[in-house]
């Protein structure tokens, strides 16, 4: 045991650094490798409350390479994931079949693994290199094929008061040596969250779609040409503003997860006044203007509540302002704002006048408000330049307002030695005119990216809670081992805090929290009755796994402690440092009920159908005429019809259409020659590019 926890504990600090790449080698000559390519990718998407369920579907080749059908080869894909991200499990595609991956300890399968490379087997081997690093393995894959993986996993999201937001896995898709030119999405709904849509992406076209055996869904296309952008996911939340709830449990035993913002049950609090400031310089960044753009709105729309108020100004000859007064940062006014400054942004600065026009409003609108600066200017960093701006802007107003800044310039630095410090563009004047406002200052050369930079900027807006603290529990019963979703250890004033945990006891579930906010004390106490709570499903299991597997990855490596994640990881399906995902060229772990959800990417609607598909009459009583044109019959695989339930009750002979208008009967009998009982049904065609479903009425 102790050499297999030397091995594990070899393995799992193997890379201590993030980074994204494809690869195809010969895994016996790893020298002699390529760039891969990504040929299809589709992401499914569930809301799980703190979490987004993503399913991601890719499909490899060594396109564009010298291999060709005479050669096997390996597919390495190493790829990130955001911070708390849970991996709980990874399927592949041997031919038609679906291997539904094990776990097991990491050293016993890289040991098979390894092996079965030897023997030209199928395996692929899915581990966690470091807290956000990943590796895929996969083996063999014929120069000229391609193979098919899945790699299911639980994203946190940021939450709003009433949103949530997950980033899609671009990057991900940035590794392919062709582009992958469209990136599909399946949006489920569910009474956690509903409403799906994608931020920075204004003219996303989604679609409603729905299936017999998938249900209903939305769809929607996302482009490469948005692939350096920051998109993410969203969806609205069902639960009532200010606080979100969600258990399962067996008996008066179970796990929760909370969220929950104090400020919306703080009465003495008010909103915020945020005038929001964008300063573009496009020699300091390699970032076009839309991309910061919409990376500003989506940070305002998901940190910003109802309560607040804001103003967004953009840099220009002459600075254009969003509004006069003060607009309620709602979903409609934030996007009504940057409609209103559409393409009125430069790509020269003109910090001096943009910072001015923020003073004046505020002035003229009550002299209540701060600045939220964000900026890539560097022509201010000198000394004494720097002095006097600082002065010239605190004297505009007789009332001091805070500055809090959002620095992201990114390249063309000058730097400044003064009083025996160095600093790098604006950085001298940013940070004193922060200090001297009593505001704050982020840049992205401290490790954030640039929406990154934005959204520590507007917390930092918030103020920060001097002391708090929050305990849960039951009316008649207790919580335990509650871990927060979060890596601050300090909580402002619109943060949103998640926490997931375990309970005993019964219904109503208590939130006690208490503090000081601006010098006065606070205590608020929370009812949750258990008619409140949504029940969820498995993944909130899987959620307090991976947060006590993360506690346990972060404490001392004691053979107690690695076999504590091991066994945890493997009895609950959930990635760990010292476990693998390991999929096998062997029928006993083909999955026959796993459901492919890339294939739902070719369900159309009727009014896109190229089949002309039609059913009359819809209603019907007695019989049922199915027509539709086709170029060529063989394409078309099955037309069949279903009921609610998923059950085929008819299906239609196929072998003796023909080419253009084809017309079908049914006569409402089922297989068995029973009449169907009235009700709705779906009819289906599927053939070898797309899939049509049609709702029937049989009265």
């Amino acid at each position: 045991m102790k050499k297999l926890i030397t091995l594990l504990l070899l393995l799992q600090s193997s890379l201590a650094f993030c980074y994204n790449q494809l690869t195809v080698s010969d895994a016996r000559n790893s020298w002699y490798s390529y760039m891969g390519t990504i040929e299809e990718a589709t992401l499914s998407v569930s809301p799980k409350g703190l979490f987004m369920e993503y399913g991601l579907y890719l499909t490899f080749s060594a396109r564009g390479t010298n291999f060709n059908q005479n050669d096997s080869v390996e597919v390495v894909l190493d790829f990130e994931l955001p911070q708390n991200a849970i991996v709980t499990d990874s399927w592949l595609w041997i031919g038609e079949d679906i291997s539904k991956a094990i776990i097991m300890d990491r050293w016993s399968a890289s040991s098979i693994y390894e092996d079965i490379v030897k023997r030209r087997k199928d395996p692929s081997i899915l581990t966690k290199e470091n807290e956000t690093q990943y590796s895929l393995r996969i083996f063999p894959m014929v120069g000229n094929s391609t193979r098919k993986v899945k790699i299911t996993y639980l994203v946190p999201v940021e939450m709003g008061d009433d949103k949530i937001y997950a980033s899609l896995p671009v990057n991900i898709l940035k590794t392919s040596s062709v582009p992958v030119y469209k990136f599909q999405i399946l949006m489920k709904e569910n009474l956690i969250a509903s409403t799906p849509f994608i931020s920075n992406f204004p003219t996303a076209v989604i679609k409603n779609k729905t299936d017999i055996e998938y249900g209903d869904y939305k769809q929607v296309e996302v482009p490469s040409t948005l692939y350096n952008s920051d998109i993410k996911v969203a969806y609205t939340l069902n639960q009532p503003s200010g606080i979100f709830f969600s258990k399962t449990s067996n008996g008066n035993e179970g796990v929760y997860q909370l969220a929950f913002s104090p400020s919306n049950f703080l009465d003495e609090v008010s909103g915020k006044k945020i005038a929001v400031l964008l300063d573009y310089d496009i020699a300091n960044t390699g970032l076009v203007n839309t991309t910061i753009i919409n990376n500003l709105k989506t940070e305002l729309l998901s940190k910003l509540g109802t309560k607040d108020s804001f103003v967004v100004m953009f840099s220009n000859m002459s600075i254009a302002r969003s509004s006069e007064k003060w607009q309620s940062a709602s979903l409609e006014n934030i996007n009504q704002a940057f409609q209103t400054l559409n393409n009125n942004i430069s790509n020269y600065s003109n910090l001096t006048s943009l910072i001015s026009n923020g003073v004046d409003f505020i002035k003229k609108n009550g002299n209540e408000g701060i600045i939220l600066l964000v900026s890539n200017s560097s022509q201010y960093g000198a000394y004494a330049v720097a002095n006097n701006l600082i002065n010239d802007i605190t004297n505009m107003s007789a009332k001091k307002i805070s500055f809090h800044i959002a620095d992201y310039q990114s390249q063309n630095y000058n730097y400044y030695y003064i009083n025996g410090t160095n600093f790098s563009g604006n950085e001298y004047f940013y940070q004193n005119l922060a200090k001297i406002t009593g505001g704050t200052y982020q840049r992205v050369r401290d490790g954030f990216s640039q929406s990154g930079v934005i959204a520590a900027a507007i917390k930092n807006t918030n103020g920060i809670f001097t002391s708090f603290d929050l305990h849960t529990k039951l009316e008649t019963g207790f919580c335990y081992s509650r871990y927060n979703i979060t890596e601050d250890q300090s909580v402002s004033f619109n943060d949103i805090i998640r926490q997931t945990g375990k309970f005993n006891g019964t219904f109503p579930f208590i939130i006690e929290f208490s503090g000081l906010y601006n010098s006065k004390p606070f205590s608020k106490t929370i009812t949750i009755y258990d008619q409140q709570s949504i029940n969820g499903d498995s993944s909130i299991h899987k959620i307090w796994t991976g947060q006590f597997i993360k506690s346990l990855e972060k404490s001392n490596y004691s053979n107690n402690t690695v076999n504590e994640i091991i066994y945890n990881s493997v009895k609950n399906r959930v990635l760990s440092t010292y476990t693998a995902f390991l999929c096998l060229e062997n029928k006993i772990y083909y999955c026959e009920d796993c459901v492919d959800e890339s294939d739902y990417v070719n369900v159309i609607s009727p009014a896109e159908n190229t089949f002309s598909l039609k059913a009359y009459p819809n209603p019907f009583v007695n019989e049922l005429s199915v027509e539709f044109n086709c170029e060529n019959p063989d394409d078309i695989s099955e037309i069949c019809i279903y009921n609610l339930n998923g059950a085929e009750v008819y299906k239609f002979e196929t072998s003796g259409l023909s080419t253009g208008k084809n017309i079908l009967k049914w006569n409402g009998l089922m297989h068995n020659g029973m009449q169907a009982q009235s009700g709705v049904y779906i009819l289906k065609l599927k053939s070898n590019k797309e899939i049509i479903t049609l709702r029937l009425i049989k009265k």
